[in-house]
């Protein structure tokens, strides 16, 4: 029986050997994960790691700061050490991390930083399927909408944090939410188990859309286990901004707390301290908190 076996598995491999040289045009690949660190690693910075990479790779990032605006056109995994210790720094010079449309990306375990946009998205801009876990977005600037996170494509947020964002609101294409901002028909947002926190909306117009924390217009949202704490906008929304007809906002176990409206240039009072829900959407709220937010 012994000897059967062995002959048994010598036929296997030699029908496989022979497969493959029968056909040459067979590409077989496999994915691969490449190591990026300041020094000794395969690569120095994630862009270059990013460009060397394969659809399905997985770049694995060590701790240190990297002073980089990633742009991913691949279907790739960004893994850092830890989201306290492993930081994209995007110098205030531009968007921090862009992902392409039709893209798969997911990033996890580190901070972005330190973006700006004369647009809208200084943190990320998603147009493609984006997946963050374990990430903090936090400190960034862009001159209209999407402070933090500004997305048109599908957006999932894991155990992550967005913080201290701004939305400076100026310009004409306006569509608010400082800490993540979402438009489209086709732009979906999934939050759970995340933070949104501390964002700020400047809006000096009279226009009525707004949204601290965040924002979204025409596509479906669903906030699961999750805090939108102290975020603020100029005039609507302070927390939530949410329209579209036939649109879905899906609220569970979530807690909307302490969220600011202020007034507009026209001292005119603000609308939805914590959640303001317009043009003809849908939303169902289950086993959640809104309490504490002011409307001025």
């Amino acid at each position: 029986m012994k000897t059967n076996r062995i002959y048994g598995m010598k036929l296997h491999c030699l029908s496989l050997i022979l497969a493959l040289w029968a056909f040459p045009f067979l590409n077989l690949s496999f994915a691969e994960t490449s190591t990026v660190c300041p020094a000794g690693c395969d690569y120095g910075t994630i862009q270059s790691a990013i460009d060397g990479s394969a659809s399905g790779d997985t770049i694995s990032v060590s701790a240190g700061t990297y002073t980089e605006n990633l742009s991913i056109s691949k279907n790739i995994i960004v893994a850092g050490n830890a989201a306290t210790t492993t930081i994209i720094d995007g110098n205030a010079l531009a968007t921090v991390v862009t992902v392409a449309p039709n893209i798969v990306v997911t990033l996890s375990d580190l901070t972005i930083t330190n973006g700006y946009t004369e647009t809208n998205g200084a943190g990320m801009a998603n147009e493609g399927d984006a997946t963050i876990q374990g990430v903090i977005v936090s400190s960034n600037t862009a001159k209209q909408g999407g402070g933090g996170i500004y997305n048109t494509g599908v957006l999932t947020v894991t155990n992550s944090t967005i913080a201290d964002n701004i939305g400076m609101t100026l310009g004409t294409g306006f569509i608010g939410g400082a800490g993540i901002a979402s438009a489209g028909l086709t732009a979906v947002v999934d939050i759970s188990n995340s933070i949104i926190s501390n964002n700020r909306l400047n809006r000096p117009g009279t226009d009525d859309r707004g949204g601290g924390g965040l924002s979204s217009k025409n596509g479906d949202v669903t906030i699961t286990d999750s805090l939108i704490d102290s975020n603020s906008s100029g005039y609507s929304a302070g927390g939530i901004y949410f329209a579209g007809s036939g649109a879905e906002l899906t609220i569970y176990r979530t807690r909307i707390t302490a969220n600011e409206t202020g007034t507009d240039s026209n001292r005119n009072t603000g609308r939805g301290g914590g959640l303001s829900l317009r043009g003809g959407s849908t939303t169902l709220i289950d086993q959640s908190l809104i309490d504490g937010n002011i409307s001025a």
